[in-house]
């Protein structure tokens, strides 16, 4: 509603600016509130669950004051970033190289590809990923409850995801959090770990009709086809069965 009320008034610049002024008020008082509630930390394998949960209003945008996190924006490995966490990512620098064939850095042991970053000096690039696993590990010492969100192609192993929520634990020790994964592989997966919810997405959710030309970012955020709107709103209504 709010993007169609803004296309009609940008065409009368008065009205436009009052109505993104008051629009600036209500989102500092909203996300002043769920800010004290919850922290939401995506954590791969791609950048879905931070773009969702901004759309959706879940997560404050960065503009609010949200730090932004070490897998927010990347192509990633779910055991990789496990192994990461149990680490502490101490060795995340260890064996960063500049691929000048796809012209953007990658971490190779881990199995990690910084699409985004390829502007970067590697000092730039050092400071930039310092600042961001500083910030997931702040979060993690929040009292507040600590949701971690994962979307994956590949089949969310059982054995991984133990291993997350037991790593975590450590972390968080006595703090509450819960792991939420969305599942776009080909297999349904049923869970019966402890603070582990799966969202299964596998049957009729048809991801790459929205991801033709890799615009599917741009595609949930104007929601211009009824495939992108079906998906958005399937995965939003079960994210807020689970985030509150």
């Amino acid at each position: 509603m709010r993007f169609f009320i803004s296309r009609i008034l940008k065409n009368v610049p008065f009205l436009f600016k009052k109505w993104n002024i008051l629009l600036e008020g209500l989102d500092r008082h909203y996300y002043r509130k769920i800010s004290g509630k919850y922290i939401i930390i995506p954590f791969g394998t791609y950048c879905l669950p931070r773009v969702i949960v901004a759309l959706g209003r879940l997560k404050p945008k960065k503009f609010y004051g949200e730090k932004t996190c070490p897998f927010d924006l990347l192509f990633t490995d779910l055991y990789g970033n496990v192994n990461l966490l149990k680490a502490g990512f101490e060795d995340f620098f260890d064996d960063i190289i500049f691929d000048k064939n796809k012209n953007y850095y990658i971490n190779k042991k881990y199995n990690i590809e910084f699409f985004h970053d390829g502007n970067l000096t590697h000092e730039e690039f050092r400071v930039r990923y310092s600042n961001r696993i500083r910030n997931l590990l702040e979060y993690l010492n929040d009292k507040r409850h600590v949701y971690f969100l994962i979307a994956t192609f590949e089949v969310p192993e059982t054995f991984c995801l133990k291993d997350l929520a037991e790593t975590v634990k450590k972390y968080r020790k006595n703090d509450s959090f819960d792991i939420i994964v969305i599942n776009q592989s080909k297999t349904k997966v049923e869970t019966e770990i402890s603070n582990v919810h799966m969202i299964d997405l596998t049957s009729d959710m048809k991801f790459e009709r929205i991801n033709r030309e890799g615009n599917w970012a741009q595609e949930l955020k104007y929601m211009k086809t009824l495939t992108a709107r079906r998906f958005y709103n399937k995965l939003l209504r079960e994210l807020k069965k689970i985030i509150k």
